[in-house]
C-alpha cells in the first residue's frame, strides 16, 4: 500500500518530470536525440526525487508476529527506561523506514493532541543516549500527543515528534475512536522520532540497539 500523503509529493514530480521532458523533446528535437545522455542529466535528479517519494511513502500491510505489545512505529530502539510502574521507550526513525505509526494494541483514543513547536533537529541511531538528549525535540518541537487505553484499562501514550527535516505529523484518529491491534494511526514525514509509554511492569522484547517493524514485531510482553 501506499500513504496518501504521498501523493502531495509523488504527482507534482511526476508533472514537472513529463514537462521537462516534453520540453526538450518538441522544442530541441534534433539536440535532444543527439545528445540524449546530455540532457539526461537534468531531469534524471528528478526522476531519482520521485522514485525516493513513492520508496518513502510506502505502507505495506502487516500483521503481528505475536501476542504482546506490537512496536507502534518502525525505527531502531535508542532508549529504554522502566521506573515508578511505567514503561517509556525512544524510537528514532531513519528515512529508509516506514513511517506510518500503527496502534500497539486493541482499545480506545482517549484523547488526540497537536502541539506546534519548532523544528530542532533530532540526531539518528545513537543508541546510548540518555533521556536528557531528548529534552529539547520532546519538549519545544511540534508533536502529536495520542493517548489510549486498552481493553484491560491500562493506559498508555504515543507522541510523535517532528524533526529538522521530519517537518510534519498527521494523526489519522481522534477522541473516542476505537482501534485495532496494528491499526494505522497516523504519520510522521521525512525522518523523526517516536516515544511511547505505558503503565505497568514488562519483558522488554526489542532493547536498545534493535530495529522494529510498527504492526509487526512485539517490542514488550506484560509481566504476570
Amino acid at each position: 500500500m501506499f500513504a496518501k500523503e504521498g501523493l502531495y509529493f509523488v504527482i507534482p514530480s511526476i508533472i514537472i518530470n513529463v514537462f521537462i521532458i516534453s520540453f526538450f523533446n518538441w522544442f530541441y528535437a534534433d539536440v535532444y536525440s543527439k545528445f540524449f545522455p546530455y540532457f539526461g542529466w537534468f531531469y534524471s535528479p528528478l526522476f531519482a526525487l520521485t522514485a525516493f517519494f513513492i520508496f518513502f511513502f510506502r505502507d505495506p500491510d502487516r500483521k503481528p508476529e505475536g501476542d504482546g505489545i506490537i512496536a507502534p512505529t518502525d525505527g531502531t530502539v535508542t532508549f529504554v527506561k522502566q521506573e515508578n510502574g511505567k514503561t517509556t521507550i525512544f524510537i528514532e526513525l531513519a528515512a529508509s523506514d516506514v513511517h506510518t505509526q500503527r496502534s500497539p494494541v486493541e482499545g480506545k483514543i482517549l484523547n488526540v493532541e497537536k502541539i506546534k513547536g519548532a523544528h530542532h533537529p533530532i540526531y539518528f541511531v545513537n543508541t546510548s543516549k540518555s533521556e536528557n538528549e531528548y529534552t529539547i525535540p520532546v519538549n519545544k518541537n511540534e508533536r502529536i500527543k495520542i493517548d489510549m487505553v486498552d481493553k484491560n484499562g491500562v493506559k498508555m501514550k504515543i507522541t510523535q515528534i517532528a524533526g529538522a527535516v521530519a517537518r510534519r505529523c498527521r494523526s489519522y484518529v481522534k477522541t473516542g475512536d476505537t482501534v485495532q491491534r496494528g491499526q494505522r494511526i497516523g504519520i510522521i514525514m521525512f525522518g523523526s522520532l517516536l516515544k511511547y509509554e505505558i503503565e505497568g511492569q514488562y519483558e522488554i522484547i526489542k532493547g536498545i540497539g534493535e530495529h522494529v517493524k510498527s504492526g509487526k514485531h512485539v517490542l514488550l510482553k506484560r509481566l504476570q
